[in-house]
């Protein structure tokens, strides 16, 4: 069963600040993690947008740092900025409404099988998978696990 996103009340107040600016962007935010080490802090975010690039991920670095630095008050934070990549773990029910429209794998643990194709709706409870002129209707709760899967798609995300 996929969770709900856990984040502690330093990350939440970073997703609060931040996912205003980056919808201002065209990007979504998936994920950030905080981890503090001696001095100082690391922080990890992972947006989605379409045809994302480097240059995108090192502006929304340079925006979003500072901010970073002034509500934890840390001098000392290292931060990366980077993309889900093209066969991302997604780690909470969060994460699914941002990928519609891409391939998706999931573990059924009804049937304890694969099952794949573009993720074509989620809504509170259930998820709609599309293979061909197929539809099959998954309950969120019935998912082991879920990430992304290009091959999944009629074209790959590099145009093939």
């Amino acid at each position: 069963m996929l969770p709900r996103a856990i984040r502690t009340p330093e990350e939440e107040k970073l997703y609060q600040h931040f996912v205003p600016l980056l919808e201002k962007m065209g990007y979504a935010l998936v994920e950030l993690h905080l981890r503090y080490r001696r001095g100082g802090a690391a922080l990890e975010i992972v947006i989605h947008g379409a045809h994302l690039s480097v240059d995108d991920c090192a502006r929304v670095l340079r925006l979003l740092k500072p901010k970073a630095q002034l509500l934890l008050d840390l001098a000392d934070l290292h931060m990366e900025v980077m993309s889900p990549g093209i066969d991302r773990v997604l780690k909470n029910r969060d994460e699914l409404a941002l990928f519609v429209g891409k391939g998706l794998k999931l573990l059924d643990t009804r049937s304890q099988r694969w099952e794949g194709g573009i993720l074509e709706a989620v809504t509170e409870d259930h998820v709609v998978l599309r293979k061909g002129a197929e539809r099959r209707s998954i309950p969120i709760d019935s998912i082991g696990k879920a990430k992304l899967d290009f091959t999944q798609e009629e074209t790959t995300p590099y145009g093939h």
